[in-house]
C-alpha cells in the first residue's frame, strides 16, 4: 500500500488560506478596540457639571427622558479610577442617583461642562 505524497503546492495553498483567515480575524478584532477605546475616553469626559444630551428615549428608574433633552451631571462615582455611576439631575430638579456609566454611554452624548 502506498503512502499518500504530500506535495509542496497543497501545503502552500493551505498556508496562504490560513494567513487569509488569520489576516481577516485581525483585521475585524481592530475595530472593536477602537470602539472600547473612543467608549473610554467619552466616559472621563464625564464630571460633575457635564451637560447631556439624550440620544434616544431611555427610562431610567421612574423617569422617562425624551430624545433631545439635556440632564446635568451632580456627582460621579469612581472605583478604582473609573467612573462607574453618576448622579444626574433632570430639567425639573429631579434628581436620579447611580446611574450606570454603561446607560449614560448607551443613551447619551456630552453636549457642554
Amino acid at each position: 500500500m502506498r503512502s499518500p505524497v504530500h506535495t509542496l503546492p497543497g501545503k502552500l495553498l493551505a498556508g496562504a488560506f490560513l494567513g487569509a483567515i488569520l489576516a481577516f480575524g485581525a483585521a475585524s478584532i481592530e475595530p472593536l478596540a477602537s470602539r472600547h477605546e473612543a467608549m473610554a475616553d467619552s466616559a472621563s469626559d464625564i464630571a460633575v457639571g457635564t451637560q447631556l444630551q439624550a440620544t434616544e428615549d431611555v427610562q431610567i428608574s421612574r423617569a422617562e427622558i425624551a430624545r433631545g433633552s439635556k440632564v446635568s451631571v451632580t456627582n460621579v462615582v469612581v472605583r478604582q479610577g473609573d467612573p462607574t455611576s453618576v448622579d444626574i439631575a433632570l430639567a425639573d430638579g429631579q434628581v436620579l442617583k447611580k446611574v450606570g456609566i454603561g446607560t449614560i454611554r448607551n443613551y447619551f452624548r456630552v453636549v457642554g461642562s
